[in-house]
């Protein structure tokens, strides 16, 4: 299954509905009927989770990955699917996607299959909670770095939601006493 990356330099659009539509059309002119996007945004998104799409996208389906935020980390469709001027005109970037890709797909007699609920990061907000849920080597690298009391630049940069931001903080430690 081929791969396509549509990164921010390459995107035509004057906004992200029309950047999108464009990157969608791009794959179907190059004889593809069906595409599953996915954004940067949601580090959860497993392996599991992207088959579990593209066996759903088998059967004719839109498929959705909601966000917990009312968007979506993952949409699914087929070239028979597509409607340029809807598509374009949904609430991107808006906590109203899911209602809106609801409405898309009952105007086109489409089922829907939403895949599980997760977590996007779309702020700095977003991105602590992420590392308080979960325990992965990331989570135990920063907190390994701030029980040494290093600090550490951090760097966040969502395009799909044209968002940067950055922290630059000293991480804490309680102190220790070193032995002789």
């Amino acid at each position: 299954m081929p791969v396509y990356t549509v990164s921010g330099d390459c995107q035509t659009g004057a906004d992200f509905g029309e950047r999108l539509a464009n990157a969608v059309e791009t794959v179907f002119a190059r004889a593809h009927d069906r595409v599953l996007i996915i954004g940067n945004d949601c580090p959860e998104v497993s392996k599991n989770i992207l088959l579990q799409a593209a066996d759903n996208l088998r059967t004719d389906q839109l498929i959705t990955g909601p966000a917990s935020d009312g968007g979506i980390y993952l949409l699914g469709l087929t070239a028979a699917q597509y409607r340029r001027d809807a598509f374009v005109n949904l609430a991107w970037e808006e906590k109203e996607l899911q209602a809106d890709l609801q409405t898309y797909a009952r105007a086109l007699d489409l089922r829907v299959f939403a895949l599980v609920t997760l977590h996007d990061i779309d702020n700095e907000s977003d991105l602590l909670c992420f590392l308080k849920r979960n325990t992965d080597s990331l989570r135990r690298d920063l907190l390994r770095l701030y029980r040494a009391g290093k600090t550490v630049p951090f760097f966040f940069y969502t395009p799909a939601y044209s968002l940067r931001f950055s922290v630059y903080t000293r991480l804490r430690a309680p102190p220790f006493t070193r032995r002789a």
